[in-house]
């Protein structure tokens, strides 16, 4: 058999691991993926600093789950540290701990710190396992050194758009997408936007690019009304409202909502806001405003402006999990995904894959899955907060219009981004790797 790791080192909270799950279930359907030995290589905690677990039933005799980070007992004690738990959860040993267990990993030979859990050394230990190393979020960490072919899907190019040109971050990003680049023997983007962006900033890599769009994991039943109306009333959730999900970063564009809300007040739509996303408790009351990162300060403060009140105009969630998710996505009147610059976007696919009416920023990759699915969903300059005002306005006085049209999309979304396609283009793409002749 061939054997492949999927490899997850940073697992970016929001959409990486419900991107695993989906694929995972995918390679335990197919028939052809039966040829496969696959291993996924994981990360304990996710970039929330969150515990990670995997369904058991996601696992087979051909696919199984190992986690970096935990096959010695120096790695165990350091590996929590390395994200943020600190020591016995004492919340003043975060830092610290966190600050001392990553320089402790990065000093010595190789093997010894993948004794003490350095997922670098770690993925270039295991690489002699493999024929062959998938990388499916490929930031930060440069491209290992391993005797095997590499495949990797660089996500997008968010550094290019949002850091300053001599901005230290924006050289750590340029120094590791360069080697991931130069290292991959064949790159599988998620859509045809960030296709276009290779092309853009690395055109001597496009020979290595080809389009894998990802799934939606349709997976499983709806829940069930008693569970939707629970987590209505556990969050406290009112009658209609608009969903934001995500980050509280500047290019997800949170502020657009917000003007939007105040604007479709002004006009007497009362609109509460929603708020999901491993940071999104940085807007509530509750927070201190010296712990609020500078945008989610901005967006707080815009909305004190305006006069939304939180627990009445706005609900700031912060993480939930999954299932949570499904039931807040059937509660809401409409999602409304404002990013200025996305890669893929998995929200809004979830959304109307739920039945929820959604309204798209104007930007390549959402309008690429717009056209895609028809043409179906309502759009907006996302620099244009008036914009995103009418169209929500739209939604609230055409409801059995818009109920109609997601329940298009709910149809179609499953159809166009299935898991199983996904899941053949990357077995495809690996085959052709393994047998094309070496260098």
């Amino acid at each position: 058999m061939k054997r492949v790791a999927i490899v997850e080192y940073m697992m970016s909270a929001g959409g990486v691991e419900r991107v695993l799950r989906g694929l995972a279930r995918a390679l335990l359907e197919l028939p052809e993926a039966r040829e496969w030995d696959i291993t996924l290589l994981l990360a304990r905690y996710n970039s929330a600093h969150r515990r990670c677990e995997w369904p058991t039933e996601l696992t087979g005799p051909n696919l199984r789950v190992e986690w970096l980070g935990e096959h010695s007992a120096p790695s165990r004690f350091l590996d929590p540290l390395a994200h943020a738990q600190g020591v016995g959860g004492l919340g003043f040993t975060r830092i610290p701990g966190w600050v001392a267990a990553r320089a402790l990993r990065k000093v010595g030979p190789r093997g010894w710190r993948a004794w003490l859990g350095d997922p670098g050394a770690l993925i270039t230990a295991a690489a002699s396992r493999f024929d062959l190393m998938y990388f499916t979020y490929p930031v930060v960490l440069s491209a290992p050194d391993v005797g095997i072919p590499v495949v990797s899907t660089p996500q997008d190019f968010n550094f290019k758009h949002f850091a300053g040109a001599s901005s230290p971050l924006r050289r750590i990003h340029e120094r590791a997408t360069r080697s991931w680049l130069d290292r991959s023997a064949r790159l599988l983007l998620s859509s045809g936007a960030v296709q276009q962006e290779l092309l853009q900033f690395y055109p001597e890599y496009a020979d290595k690019a080809q389009v894998v769009r990802l799934g939606i994991d349709a997976a499983g039943a709806a829940p069930a009304p008693d569970e939707i109306a629970r987590v209505r009333a556990a969050r406290g959730l009112p009658p209609n409202f608009v969903l934001v999900a995500g980050w509280v970063i500047p290019h997800k564009n949170q502020l657009a909502v917000v003007e939007a809300v105040a604007a479709l007040r002004a006009r007497g739509h009362a609109l509460p806001i929603v708020f999901v996303g491993p940071n999104a408790t940085d807007l509530g009351d509750e927070t201190d405003s010296v712990r609020r990162s500078p945008y989610a300060s901005e967006v707080r403060t815009a909305m004190k402006r305006h006069g939304l009140v939180a627990g009445r105009d706005f609900h700031a969630l912060g993480y939930v999990s999954d299932a949570e998710l499904q039931c807040i996505y059937r509660l809401a009147t409409v999602v409304a995904v404002p990013s200025l610059y996305e890669g893929f976007g998995l929200p809004g696919l979830e959304a109307m894959r739920a039945g929820c009416p959604v309204v798209y920023a104007s930007i390549p990759p959402l309008e690429e899955q717009n056209q895609l699915l028809g043409g179906i969903i309502r759009t907006f300059d996302p620099k244009e907060p008036n914009a995103l005002a009418a169209q929500l306005e739209w939604i609230l006085t055409h409801r059995a219009d818009a109920t109609a049209a997601a329940e298009v999309a709910a149809r179609r979304v499953p159809e166009v981004y299935d898991w199983r396609k996904t899941a053949r283009g990357y077995l495809d793409a690996f085959e052709r790797v393994l047998s094309a002749p070496r260098a």
